[in-house]
């Protein structure tokens, strides 16, 4: 079996992605300053990886999370346990990533909306400030930030459903009940 023995290096960028992600929101979290707004200094701030190429820390940390997640699903603990897992829980698991890609797809309209609504009403030019109020929250949350992180969490349910449906139709594991 090719690539068996390479199990490790999942488990290992797993864990570097997951490094890579906490960095960036601590980075981002020891440099806000009063005003409050969630999110604003991950938005704001721009991370220069090499000559020519930055990225926003809320941009690197929803990559990173994202590779965290998938190399930590693909990693043979995870595999493992998954494997062995009861029918029911699966679908318990199935269900769940279903209604969470139902929520997330929900609040993705509504950020679009949104977005547009504001940069339209207030006469924005850069859309990385606009901010979102509603519900009177104490903190206003920026729009970008929020944005960011329902997509992620939009494809991390899509790829949960997926491989929730690879484990469950693998032919080396028994399904049934």
């Amino acid at each position: 079996m090719a690539g068996r023995g390479y199990g490790w290096l999942t488990q290992l960028l797993s864990i570097f992605f997951g490094g890579v992600a906490l960095a960036s929101i601590i980075v981002a979290v020891l440099t806000a300053t009063p005003p409050y707004v969630v999110g604003e200094n991950l938005v704001l701030m721009e991370i220069h990886l090499l000559p020519g190429f930055y990225l926003k820390p809320i941009t690197l940390f929803t990559y990173s999370f994202f590779l965290m997640f998938a190399f930590g699903l693909y990693s043979p603990p995870t595999l493992r346990r998954v494997r062995g897992l009861p029918p029911l829980v699966l679908r318990f698991f199935y269900v769940v990533a279903w209604f969470t890609l139902l929520a997330t797809g929900f609040e993705l309209v509504y950020h679009m909306v949104l977005w547009s609504a504001a940069l339209s009403v207030q006469g924005l030019q850069n859309p990385d400030i606009v901010v979102n109020i509603w519900p009177q929250n104490e903190l206003p949350i920026n729009v970008v930030f929020s944005t960011k992180l329902v997509v992620m969490i939009f494809v991390i349910s899509v790829m949960v459903i997926d491989y929730l449906r690879r484990v469950e139709s693998s032919p080396s594991i028994s399904r049934s009940g």
